[in-house]
């Protein structure tokens, strides 16, 4: 995070000011997806919510996600990986 070239700005949600990190003026999309994801992470962190944080049960895939469910049962990073899992245990079972 030190090394991102962040930005303060102030929200206002609900007459409620919020101060929120945001990538500068004209970055690159790499830039603004990493100060993203640090945002992100840090609102996980305030609300308390690190269960929420998880790996993608597909293999070999090893991306981490959040898992907004309600119920809080998603496994998937994406419905690519879900397809992918299924059909491997579709033809497992068919064998």
């Amino acid at each position: 995070m030190a090394d991102l070239p962040l930005r303060p700005a102030v929200e206002t949600a609900s007459d409620i000011p919020r101060l929120r990190l945001t990538a500068r003026q004209g970055a690159p999309l790499a830039e603004r997806l990493a100060v993203r994801a640090v945002t992100d992470l840090l609102d996980l962190a305030a609300a308390g919510d690190w269960h929420r944080l998880r790996r993608c049960a597909a293999r070999p895939c090893q991306d981490a996600f959040v898992d907004r469910s309600r119920p809080g049962r998603r496994q998937f990073c994406s419905t690519r990986c879900a397809n992918r899992a299924h059909a491997a245990a579709s033809r497992a079972r068919h064998r």
